[in-house]
């Protein structure tokens, strides 16, 4: 699986964007017909009041960035102060959509093409890190048909901070870009693609985090990185800035968390939320053939 790639047939970068194009198209079908109500609907899979409380807060955020507010101060639950961290910021979602958020004051859209993009790049993201291992068009796309598409990730098709795992296979394959050409762009690009995976949602951070550490530890043995003085600038460069970042992402919202009781929980809860093996094959809610049920715009909350 990680044999040399350097020996092996360049693909072109046009077969590349037919298979996103094919992602594209996929994710109309798989979600249809989400894509015609995307300025007054929002998908029912999963529960409700979260995707309602996630337009909410891509709007907040963009609405706080671009004026005089406390950022983590929301507009809810007065007298409350950094009301905002009860749950998911949603950081990334609402720093990638923000033009739309910003210009066309919009947050249900922007959050709805959000979650389009998430099957859309997880499909790609999938493929090009398998392609990349084995060359193999078809096998590759199989795979980014399965990351994208399994009938869990349909059957919460809903929950953005679930569905958030686009940015991992991006972060992964130019990690191994990086190994491969010693490039340090790659690292960086690798590295911003891990930084949006973790402040998408602290659900996401806390299982992508892991993986993607004990990862490059083992690739970084395997290729014996560790001896070259330039690997260790950018790598130290890197962990400032994201370490930084998250004293300033997650540093409040564990302080908020552990001053709130009610807000804790138990190994028993988790359990129950858990995932099982048999979920990965079979969607957790009635489904229609597009596994989108819709809600109406009149009722998400003024």
């Amino acid at each position: 699986m990680f044999a040399d790639q350097s020996s092996r047939p360049h693909t072109s970068w046009k077969i590349h964007v037919l298979i996103l194009a094919l992602f594209v198209v996929l994710t109309v079908i798989f979600t249809w017909p989400f894509v015609l109500h995307l300025h007054d609907s929002v998908t029912s899979a999963g529960f409700g009041p979260d995707q309602m409380f996630a337009t909410w807060a891509i709007g907040w955020i963009v609405h706080a960035a671009t004026t005089s507010q406390r950022f983590f101060d929301a507009n809810i639950f007065y007298p409350t102060k950094d009301a905002l961290l009860y749950s998911d910021p949603f950081l990334s979602t609402a720093l990638i959509m923000s033009p739309i958020t910003f210009l066309l004051k919009d947050p249900l859209l922007a959050y709805n093409l959000f979650i389009l993009l998430t099957f859309i790049l997880s499909g790609f993201g999938a493929y090009l890190l398998l392609h990349f291992y084995t060359k193999n068009i078809p096998a590759a796309v199989v795979a980014g048909v399965a990351f994208a598409f399994s009938p869990f990730r349909m059957g919460w098709i809903g929950q953005a901070h679930i569905l958030t795992l686009l940015y991992l296979p991006f972060a992964v394959y130019f990690f191994e870009q990086y190994l491969l050409t010693k490039w340090p762009r790659y690292l960086w690009i690798s590295s911003l693609f891990f930084a949006f995976q973790l402040y998408q949602s602290v659900y996401a951070a806390a299982y992508s985090m892991f993986f993607f550490v004990a990862f490059a530890v083992f690739r970084l043995w395997r290729h014996q990185v560790s001896r070259s003085r330039l690997f260790w600038m950018h790598f130290g460069s890197i962990t400032v800035c994201i370490g930084l970042i998250s004293i300033l992402y997650f540093g409040p919202f564990l302080k908020f968390h552990a001053s709130q009781p009610k807000l804790q929980t138990n190994l028993k809860n988790i359990q129950i939320s858990s995932v099982q093996p048999i979920d990965f094959f079979s969607p957790q809610l009635d489904n229609n053939r597009t596994y989108s049920y819709l809600v109406k715009k009149k009722y998400l909350p003024k």
